[in-house]
């Protein structure tokens, strides 16, 4: 049985709760793989064994369609949790009884929250629980997984995921975050160099099993994919990837799921241009659950005028292209599935430049209609100090400027 991250705490919860109230005590943790899961139509007699919620009740008498759990006088009785796949009982710290530490549990995310990509691997970052304090948020958007030159997870392409290689350990670093601070992390994969993991198969069923160890290593909670790649030529690398994560939100339904895509102050651009609108216009075809669509509001070009204006514009008109791809949301919804991305001061185009008033204004308007994520590229920029584009905004600026102002989306 495939159980997902959240449930696995929520579960916790419950039977603490359930141990006191219910009519037994649940005991040691039981394997649940050769049990099958509760059916509210199936008839069940006296003694049938069920899982439900991740947790063994017995039927005391015939039932059908009583909940387990639901009720204390109820026909269930509570037996055990199921034991966790990675249970080692010779391990007393409770890891995979391997010689690493395992990553906490993740935790939920906010319903409105302030995450700052973050180049995990660029020289000159310190460790994520660093930033907390001086940036003002325990969220980060960890940067970027890629193929390895094997074809498996790597960051950047050259630190395999689940490893550290020298001063690099992104997982010992989210598990810092988690355990110090009690922060929480998106998964970012692709960007703008390097091989997709969509690129580096031809099966869609591997692909899945990539993202799935990834999600295992980081024990995350929420991923983003930031297409930048294959929006006009690769097709065939957009469906690849689609079909896995279909695959794979069959196993994981609670583990969300962004796409971060480029974008102008018209919203994205359609097929006139560019494929940036087929990313999403197949993965709602294959069924796929977007819980965030996340423009990149950068670079709009020398013939753009880039402000705080034409950023909210950008995330209103896309807004407005959700509402073609999945009608049934609401209004409020699709606002809940908006994230907003610009790059803080200085564009790699000359003639655009974010400002802090900018980003005021952006987060106002964010507030007032309910945006689910606000970003930028990239944290170690927040800073107006340095000579290089990617290691500041090349702006007047204090440190964390601009992270202060993201920040107050947390507060809502």
């Amino acid at each position: 049985m495939k159980r997902t991250r959240r449930s696995i705490l929520a579960t916790a919860s419950a039977i603490s709760a359930l141990a006191i109230g219910a009519s037994g005590t649940a005991s040691a943790t039981e394997d649940c793989d050769d049990l099958l899961e509760w059916e509210p139509d199936t008839v069940y007699g006296g003694d049938d064994r069920v899982v439900h919620q991740d947790t063994v009740w017995e039927a005391q008498w015939g039932t059908q369609g009583d909940e387990p759990g639901a009720n204390d006088w109820g026909p269930w009785q509570e037996t055990a949790p199921c034991e966790d796949e990675d249970d080692d009982e010779s391990d007393d710290g409770g890891d995979d009884g391997d010689e690493d530490d395992d990553v906490p549990s993740a935790g939920d995310l906010p319903e409105h929250f302030f995450a700052p990509y973050v180049d995990v691997t660029l020289d000159g970052h310190d460790e994520l629980i660093e930033y907390v304090e001086p940036a003002g948020t325990r969220y980060f958007t960890v940067a970027f997984v890629l193929a390895g030159d094997d074809g498996e997870p790597a960051w950047a392409g050259d630190v395999p995921v689940g490893e550290s290689v020298g001063w690099i350990d992104v997982e010992g670093q989210i598990s810092d975050l988690r355990e110090q601070e009690d922060g929480e992390v998106v998964v970012s994969f692709g960007g703008l160099d390097g091989t997709y993991l969509a690129e580096a198969t031809d099966d869609a069923t591997e692909l899945r099993d990539h993202y799935e160890a990834v999600i295992e290593a980081t024990d995350a909670s929420f991923i983003d994919f930031d297409e930048e790649q294959h929006i006009r030529d690769g097709r065939a690398v957009i469906e690849r990837r689609n079909d896995a994560l279909a695959l794979l939100q069959a196993d994981y339904p609670d583990v969300e799921i962004s796409y971060t895509l480029p974008a102008l102050p018209e919203g994205l651009p359609t097929h006139d241009d560019n494929d940036v609108l087929f990313v999403l216009e197949d993965a709602a075809e294959k069924g796929v659950e977007i819980d965030v669509v996340n423009p990149m509001t950068m670079n709009y070009g020398a013939d753009f005028e880039l402000n705080g204006e034409t950023v909210f514009e950008c995330a209103e008109n896309v807004q407005n292209q959700l509402g073609e791809l999945w009608p049934e949301k609401s209004d409020a919804e699709r606002w809940n599935m908006i994230g907003i991305t610009p790059m803080i001061g200085q564009n790699d185009v000359e003639e655009n430049v974010f400002s802090q008033e900018d980003a005021q204004y952006v987060l106002e308007q964010a507030t007032d209609t309910g945006v689910r994520w606000l970003s930028f590229w990239e944290l170690i920029r927040d800073d107006g100090e340095g000579s290089a584009l990617f290691e500041s905004s090349q702006i007047e600026q204090e440190p964390f400027e601009f992270s202060t102002i993201f920040g107050g989306i947390d507060d809502q």
